[in-house]
Formats: C-alpha cells, structure tokens, sequence
C-alpha cells in the first residue's frame, strides 16, 4: 500500500505533523510519500481574479525589467503535475487544521483531486470538529471562510487529539480516529545547560493583562526570559525550545503543537486557565461535558500573581528536564510517537475498501449533530 501525504515546509504545525505520520506509517509497514508542494495554493482564485492577477504580474515584470521598481510577482501554478504522480497511490492523506479544513477559500486542490483520481482523501488535523464547539457555524456564517464545504470533503478524518470540554455526540458514528502525532524528533531534546529560562509564546493582544502579569512575576523573580516574535525557521524553534525549562502560553489553544514540542525538550507548561489547553486534559472521556484533568507537567495559577510567583519559584528550585519527559510519556504515550495500533486499523480500512472514494457521501449533514 502507498500513501500520499500532502503538507508544506512552511514553519507551522503542517509540517511536523506530515513528517510524523510517514514515520508512524513506516514503523506499520506502509510506504509513503511526503509532498511538500508550492504548487499547491493554499487560497482559491476565481477565474477573474486570476485575470486580473496575470495583468498586475504582467505590467510588474515591465517595471521591473526598465528597474523603476522593483515588484513580488505572484505565482499562479497548475496542480496537473501533482495529480500525475497520486495516481498511483493507494490514498491521499492532506494535512490540514480547522477552520481552514473545511473552508472553501482554503485547499481547492482536495476538489480537484477527487474530480480526476478516484482515490479516498483523508484529513490529518489535531483535533476534530465535534468537540470544537460552534466552529463549524462560524465558518459557515463568517464571510471570512468563503462558505463550509460539509464534512463531505473528506472521506475520512484522523486526528492528534480530540477531547476538550465539549462532549462528542456518542449517538452518531463519527468519521474519526484519533490516531495521535509523532513529535519526537533529533531537535527536540532538553539542552537547558543549568540555567532556568521562560519561553513566552507569541503575544496576543485580546490578553494582554494576562501577558502583563507574567511579565510583571518574571521581572520580580528575576527570572530570564524569551518572548516569541516574528517567523522562525523550524530548526531554529526547535533549538529555542531546547534552551527553555518553562512554557508560557499565550491564549487559549485549540491544541497547540509547541505545547508537545516543549515537553519533548523537559519543559513545562505554564497557563493562567485549565481550558486554555482542553486538548491535552486526561481521565477524561470524548463523550464526557466539561474540563478534565492536566498532568503534573501543567502548572495552572489561576491568573494570580502571588500563586504564579510561588509555582515558578517551586518549578525553579526541583526543575529535571528527565521528570518533565517522563511525565509526558506517561500520560500522553500517543503524542510522542502516535497510536500505531489505530493507524494499522484505518490502513486496513483503506486496504478493504471501508475507506474508499465515495465514503465521503456518508459524511453530508453530520455538523448538526455537534454539541455547542
């Protein structure tokens, strides 16, 4: 069997993901394929917005020939290549997390694979719609999205995680399997050399009292510290990861990959509320309603200052990168190098036709049945 997984080398979560899953497909004996291609645009371009971006690219190009001025051309590729080369796979798996999973103005190429190849399209996320809560209204609503295209996108669906405070709906058969990520890796690994340092996840403006708070604790303590800013090579996250033995997060997230990454590097995880993190709470089934529980590597302050400063200052004085790792083995075996066993189950789904190219027909209408 032959798997196309379709990702891209920008620095966000798609590419570690795609590189996770052909290594837990190869560990099951499945070939893959990894396709990290420009080629496929990420933005939907109707035909007149592809005239008029063909005329702007072509009044640039004299502009930039006479050297008036000098213009980014914008690139406007044909994905025929492509879909030569998927012919002979067995499935395509496409890397892609909601909202823009299921947004029309976002990965059009899934339409037009499945109008020239008959082969079963899946989607890998880190989690799932049906305990999202009202994101599948919003992108239906919110003009932002261009539309929802239904879960009939896709014939099936795997995902990193899926739990939070929203309870799946158990009266309906899911097109799931949480099959969870390989995110251990040769640059993820503790590197802290003794010295205690916070890495402060990328502002976000809508929390800003929260982010004033931390800072405000950290100066206090003087504590060293990293904030996140701006675009950063893969590598060289990894490497900024390595150096930190703490995590600040920055907003609610709706899984949040840095969160395994840090872990993999004996770093833990700092937030002022449990349900910032909902995908990473244990003891807690996918049906169940409300917050779960977090492991040891969590450390929730509750937003208050007195209990930050005393929890940093604990954390500080017992810190051990090795306890941190081991923590995280335990109690999320399925984020350090998947859950092969689920993955053998979808592969012979694949292999005997339950997952095939018409499954997806299955899939019209299910958004109603999700739990706000």
């Amino acid at each position: 069997m032959k798997i196309a997984i379709i990702t891209d080398q920008k620095p966000s979560f798609r590419m570690p993901m795609g590189i996770g899953l052909n290594r837990m497909l190869t560990k099951i004996g499945v070939e893959s394929t990894l396709f990290f291609d420009e080629e496929i645009s990420q933005t939907v371009y109707t035909k007149v917005e592809k005239l008029v971006i063909g005329f702007k690219n072509f009044v640039k190009k004299i502009i930039n020939k006479v050297g008036l001025k000098k213009y980014e051309i914008i690139e406007l590729h044909s994905n025929q290549s492509l879909l030569k080369q998927l012919s002979g796979f067995n499935a395509v798996i496409v890397v892609a997390h909601l909202p823009t999973s299921l947004s029309k103005k976002h990965f059009s190429y899934v339409e037009e694979i499945r109008s020239k190849i008959k082969l079963p399209i899946l989607n890998y996320d880190l989690c799932f719609w049906s305990t999202r809560g009202d994101w599948c209204e919003r992108v239906i609503n919110e003009p932002q999205w261009g539309g929802f295209t239904g879960f009939d996108r896709f014939d099936w669906y795997l995902a990193v995680s899926n739990i939070s405070e929203f309870p799946q709906n158990k009266n309906i058969e899911w097109p799931v399997t949480v099959v969870g990520g390989s995110f251990e890796n040769t640059e993820l690994y503790p590197d802290q050399n003794h010295v205690f340092k916070v890495l402060i996840d990328f502002e976000r403006p809508k929390y800003s009292d929260e982010r004033k708070l931390q800072l405000e604790v950290l100066n206090e303590l003087n504590i060293p510290y990293t904030i996140l800013e701006g675009e950063y090579d893969y590598s060289v996250l990894c490497s900024i990861y390595r150096q930190h033995s703490a995590y600040f997060l920055a907003h609610r997230e709706s899984f949040g990959l840095p969160i395994v990454e840090v872990q993999n590097c004996g770093s833990y995880i700092f937030t002022p509320y449990k349900n910032w993190a909902p995908s990473h709470y244990i003891n807690k089934a996918v049906s169940d309603s409300g917050e779960g529980d977090l492991s040891g590597n969590f450390i929730v302050y509750d937003n208050q200052k007195d209990k930050l400063a005393k929890e940093l200052m604990r954390i500080k004085n017992e810190f051990n990168a090795s306890v941190v790792i081991e923590t995280f083995t335990a109690s999320h075996p399925h984020l350090r190098c998947g859950d092969l066993e689920k993955l053998k189950l979808v592969s012979s789904m694949i292999k005997d036709g339950r997952i095939n190219s018409l499954t997806h027909l299955d899939n019209k209408g299910i958004g109603k049945y999700i739990i706000k």
